[in-house]
């Protein structure tokens, strides 16, 4: 009796020196992004103190507090996963003049609410246009925006999975959108797409697991499961089956709040959607944005399965009869290296918010005047212009050019022919346009451009090439 006490305590201790060190791993490691700080536990406060802004959390005796002075330009998001706690009116009067948002998720990883500011009041013209404009521009918009995205997927298939041939399926899709008409053909061609894409998935993705946890996870969370098909439709609540779709769907949320963010940054009402039905309690533009976001967030998934080695700890089934039987939600700290992660989004949200921007503010084909746009909607409108390679560079002059470029090698992978790229030059050079400005429907971005031309200059091919891309530009012109 006596030996059979002392092993029940010495599994006991195990049991808490191994809560323990996972609460360190939670409350002691160093964040990926200093400019996030999550607030996750029991008993959390986000307040100011002695004009400090004061972040409290922890669980027990891990408690953990951080200090932000007026002058600190460091924080930048504030994500709370806790269950209970409070955030001052003071904290979030400060968080405005600070421009800090607040984004706050439920236990099942979902979003609850978002606090975020624009730098400047929005403008009411903007607004205006944006209502009045719904039904002229909604094809347009959803064109751009759905375009860039299924472009995006088929980056992620390359470099993750060295798919070609389904990349060129998505890539044929995204061209396809350019000569769309209504919403129905956009998100016909979109959920073609999405089918293609999470195809190549299944058997690909997976999760690399210590051996310990190899023991013990079912084997549904060994690899990718199937992924609803379409994000524009009509979407029930989304329960996750296996680690890399849970992953999947809080990085989603956590799009979804950076994407609002950016609406509202911009001067845009998120809840004013083009593609995405208007519902209560949601922001359809905020949902027609993080189309655009999704092919980062799935790349950033992968490159975690890639680098990173899990634990049976980094996950778990909850309870209860609102959840299907194997449901899957992730956990600390997996739940805050995400989150930390997501203020890279900010950029491309930016980027797509203002190709909304560009669209609502172009002259439409029925108005004889020209608006003037600023140099960021300027660039906006540019690259969601609608393109065709076979227009710019016609057959007769691509086997003229052909004959500059260099021999393929059996052994080389190139993704974008090089048709394409060299239809991209000519593009930009008849509009005098940098790199930067390629529209997205070429499917390529300017680092594809800048690679191929220093190739071809390493090869000594540059300058005649350059030579006949400026003699296309000029006849384009004519």
């Amino acid at each position: 009796m006596v030996t059979e006490s002392i092993a029940a305590t010495d599994a006991a201790t195990a049991d808490l020196d191994t809560i323990g060190s996972v609460l360190d791993s939670v409350y002691e490691r160093k964040p990926l992004d200093e400019h996030v700080a999550v607030v996750h536990g029991f008993g959390t406060a986000v307040r100011v103190r002695n004009n400090q802004l004061e972040l409290t959390d922890g669980i027990g005796r891990h408690r953990r507090e951080r200090r932000y002075g007026q002058s600190d330009r460091t924080l930048q998001r504030i994500v709370i996963t806790s269950p209970d706690g409070y955030v001052s009116l003071e904290a979030l009067r400060y968080c405005a003049s600070h421009g800090i948002s607040v984004t706050m998720f439920n236990a099942d990883n979902e979003l609850v609410t978002h606090y975020a500011t624009a730098p400047r009041i929005p403008s009411p013209k903007l607004l205006r246009t944006q209502v009045l404009s719904a039904d002229v521009k909604a094809v347009p918009v959803t064109k751009a925006l759905l375009a860039r995205k299924v472009t995006g997927q088929g980056d992620v298939l390359l470099k993750h999975f060295n798919d070609a041939d389904t990349a060129a399926k998505l890539y044929h899709y995204a061209s396809e959108m350019q000569s769309a008409e209504t919403l129905a053909e956009l998100n016909d061609l979109e959920r073609f797409a999405a089918r293609d894409y999470f195809d190549s998935w299944t058997g690909r993705a997976e999760v690399r697991w210590t051996d310990k946890a190899r023991e013990r996870v079912p084997a549904s969370w060994l690899m990718f499961q199937k992924r609803k098909m379409s994000a524009s439709r009509e979407n029930t609540k989304r329960h996750a089956s296996d680690p890399i779709n849970a992953m999947l769907n809080y990085a989603y949320a956590l799009g979804y709040a950076e994407a609002r963010a950016a609406c509202i940054a911009v001067g845009l009402n998120p809840a004013l959607g083009f593609n995405h039905v208007d519902k209560p309690g949601r922001d359809a533009l905020a949902l027609d944005v993080l189309e655009v976001l999704r092919p980062e967030i799935d790349a950033c998934v992968l490159s975690l399965l890639e680098t990173r080695v899990f634990t049976h700890r980094d996950f778990h089934e909850p309870r209860g009869s609102e959840f299907p039987p194997g449901t899957v939600r992730i956990v600390a700290p997996l739940l805050h290296e995400l989150a930390e992660a997501s203020r890279q989004l900010e950029r491309t949200a930016l980027e797509a918010t203002r190709i909304v921007v560009g669209i609502l503010n172009s002259t439409d084909m029925h108005t004889a005047t020209v608006k003037s746009l600023s140099l960021s909607n300027q660039r906006a409108e540019f690259i969601s212009r609608p393109v065709d390679v076979a227009t710019i560079l016609p057959d007769a002059a691509w086997k003229e050019m052909r004959l500059l470029l260099p021999e393929k090698s059996p052994h080389s992978f190139n993704s974008i022919d090089n048709r394409t790229v060299l239809a991209a030059f000519i593009y930009l050079h008849r509009h005098n346009k940098p790199l930067a400005y390629v529209p997205d429907l070429f499917g390529i971005s300017r680092r594809t451009l800048e690679e191929r031309r220093l190739r071809w200059t390493r090869q000594g091919r540059w300058e005649a090439i350059q030579t006949a891309i400026r003699d296309q530009a000029a006849k384009l012109g004519q």
